[in-house]
């Protein structure tokens, strides 16, 4: 009898170790992992301003009263709402908290809502043959479907970073989660068409995280907590190099704390990103987003409120509202950067770019003399001097700065399309 029980716990022990091997202690199995994702998993009915309906979409909560989707689900529409699969309320949306245009995520604030969200993932640790879990709405009506694949690629357009799935996406699960074994979002899952195939893909979570982050270093910014706002905001750039916004809010920390050459270091990069921003509408790869713009400038409304004397902050309001054609409001902009910082050489391109979109030419070559005079390393001024005149019909002079914008950057293809007028 003793012998059968030492067997018998022998067999246990052996059961139990074969188990713990194929699924280690921090996983959950299939079924845990399905109820964790459903139950914070949303059904979203976007309308117009008019209420009718634009679309539908999944999403999921990331916080217990904000929700993530993919920035495509929201384009156009005024209002929405949100329902839990498998529940009959359905919870009124506020307002879109974060846009990323870019990597299309947006996130949306349920402020009637405390549901427990779902933890994110790093997905720089994804690798091909991983399984995931995908949940979503398919054709907005088929609730809470849920499926298992695994990651079959990673795929890189330019710098840009995606997910290639085996689990099915279809039109209406765009903007729902896609879990790994341990039920964290290592990505948002998003239907392509590529080549006449329906193809599978997830956007990143670190993505994600990335919003996550700045938004809390805009919530230390507030108290006037800079450094910890810095460390945020640069958190945020490590998960997403091309995240403007937090070059730029982190530019308005360092100036608030006197470091004001790393200041202007975050300015110039913010500056080339968004200039690569420019060409990619000027090529047909992007469309001009007014939504975004009036988030981008929603947000520095916002430091100013807090900073009113941020010349660095004037200087960024101005130059983004060029690109929604208010150029006399940034002009003004410009004007109050450079009454508070004389020597910023980008306030300076900032107004000229202005009293170009005024038709005021001469004025505006003016300010770019002074902008090179401060900077005359820096081939953009030389690129936007040749743009305006170009205008003038100053075809020789325009020759002379195309010159310079190969001297200093010989691999500028695009110098005509990168001034962004």
């Amino acid at each position: 009898m003793e012998h059968k029980v030492k067997s018998l716990l022998s067999f246990v022990s052996l059961v139990f170790l074969l188990f713990c091997k194929t699924l280690p202690a921090n996983d959950l199995t299939p079924q845990e992992i399905a109820k964790k994702a459903l139950d914070a998993t949303v059904l979203l009915v976007m309308k117009d301003a008019n209420g009718q309906i634009l679309g539908f979409g999944s999403g999921f909560f990331l916080l217990p009263d904000y929700i993530a989707t993919n920035y495509h689900v929201i384009e156009g529409a005024t209002r929405g709402t949100a329902k839990l699969v498998g529940q009959g309320t359905a919870y009124t949306l506020d307002d879109f908290n974060a846009v990323d245009e870019k990597h299309d995520l947006a996130i949306l604030h349920v402020p009637d809502a405390n549901v427990r969200p779902l933890p994110l993932g790093n997905s720089d640790t994804v690798v091909v043959g991983d399984t995931c879990y995908v949940a979503g709405n398919p054709k907005g009506f088929l609730e809470g479907t849920f499926s298992q694949g695994i990651i079959s690629s990673i795929r890189f357009e330019g710098m840009e970073k995606l997910l290639q799935l085996t689990a099915p996406i279809s039109s209406g699960s765009s903007g729902g989660p896609v879990l790994n074994n341990k039920g964290e979002v290592i990505g948002v899952s998003v239907a392509q068409i590529r080549d006449g195939q329906n193809l599978n893909f997830a956007i990143p979570s670190n993505f994600l995280d990335a919003m996550l982050r700045y938004e809390n270093g805009n919530a230390k910014y507030e108290q006037g907590v800079y450094q910890s706002a810095i460390e945020y905001y640069d958190t945020s750039i490590q998960l997403n190099p091309s995240n403007v916004l937090a070059y730029i809010r982190c530019s308005f920390a360092k100036h608030e704390l006197g470091q004001h050459t790393v200041a202007r270091q975050d300015c110039y990069t913010a500056r080339k990103l968004i200039s690569r921003r420019r060409i990619e509408i000027h090529l047909g790869i992007r469309n001009k987003n007014e939504r975004q713009l009036a988030y981008e400038i929603s947000e520095i409304d916002d430091a100013i409120r807090l900073t009113p004397n941020n010349p660095i902050a004037h200087f960024w309001r101005g130059f983004l509202r060029n690109d929604v054609a208010q150029h006399e409001t940034a002009v003004a902009d410009c004007n109050t950067a450079i009454r508070l910082l004389p020597d910023f050489a980008l306030a300076y391109e900032g107004r000229a770019a202005a009293r170009s979109g005024l038709g005021r030419f001469s004025d505006a070559i003016k300010d770019y003399d002074t902008a090179i005079q401060l900077k005359p390393d820096y081939d953009l001024f030389y690129n936007n001097r040749a743009t305006v005149k170009l205008n003038l019909g100053q075809y020789a002079d325009a020759i002379k700065d195309y010159d310079a914008v190969i001297q200093l950057k010989p691999t500028f293809a695009f110098s005509c399309y990168e001034a962004g007028e």
